[in-house]
């Protein structure tokens, strides 16, 4: 018996240090990558302002970047299941939860609920579940020695220059001229994945100390001006909270 829990110890010891040394960086990604995108959702959704969105402008650039990569690193995270055991750690399976509910947030009627001008044929407020993973991939560059990492920003940058955002559609063109009136859904899903980010920082950044800009989600919901969800704001404004939630608790 000793014998079986000395091994048992030993494997969760070395499983322990297996998972902190693969995942444990990409964590320290992720949560930047969350706070970023939910600092510039929050941004938007000040009113205060009209941004360009197009890809020729530098804002819409940034806003598609930091989506993407918010969604790339939970991506290359989950490819590191193949090399530590996730189980050991229930902080580390919350980043195999982030990715689920991410793509979630971007894909799925758990955000648009039963809005009348959903258009599930076709992706003009949502992303398809399974393109999700080929974006996300697409900004992941794999290096010699079996390493990979994510774009940096001049990276996509200089990819916008030379042949265009293509790999990464349909983003690009969901952003390009969006506005919450012009694009209701969307603009809930990504309050929806603000709140997502911004739960997650709180529970699992709190020893970082990461600024993240407060998003008044009553006042985001408004901005969009569409009579259906301002006749169900509050069901909205609940799942913006379930969303936010989702790493409450121990």
């Amino acid at each position: 018996y000793l014998g079986d829990q000395n091994a048992e110890r030993q494997y969760r010891m070395d499983a322990r240090k297996r998972l902190y040394s693969a995942v444990g960086p990409l964590r320290f990604q992720l949560l930047m990558a969350c706070a970023e995108y939910a600092n510039r959702i929050g941004r938007m959704s000040d009113g205060k302002y009209r941004y360009d969105m197009s890809m020729a402008r530098y804002f819409g650039r940034s806003t598609a970047y930091r989506l993407i990569r918010t969604l790339a690193v939970s991506e290359l995270i989950e490819r590191q299941i193949a090399y530590a055991d996730f189980s050991i750690d229930p902080a580390m399976r919350a980043l195999l939860r982030f990715k689920q509910q991410a793509f979630l947030c971007l894909s799925s009627h758990q955000v648009s609920l039963n809005h009348p001008d959903a258009d599930w044929t076709r992706q003009h407020q949502h992303v398809f579940y399974d393109n999700l993973t080929m974006i996300a991939s697409a900004m992941i560059v794999d290096e010699a020695g079996g390493n990979a990492r994510i774009l940096r920003f001049d990276e996509f940058m200089n990819m916008a220059e030379a042949d265009g955002l293509a790999r990464f559609a349909p983003v690009p063109d969901l952003l390009t001229e969006f506005t919450p009136e012009k694009k209701p859904i969307l603009w809930l899903r990504l309050i929806a994945l603000a709140q997502l980010c911004i739960g997650f920082v709180e529970r699992h950044g709190e020893d970082l100390g990461l600024d993240i800009t407060p998003i008044d989600t009553k006042a985001a919901l408004e901005l969009s001006q569409d009579r259906h969800i301002t006749a169900h704001r509050d069901t909205y404004l609940e799942t913006m909270r379930t969303f936010g939630n989702s790493f409450a608790g121990p």
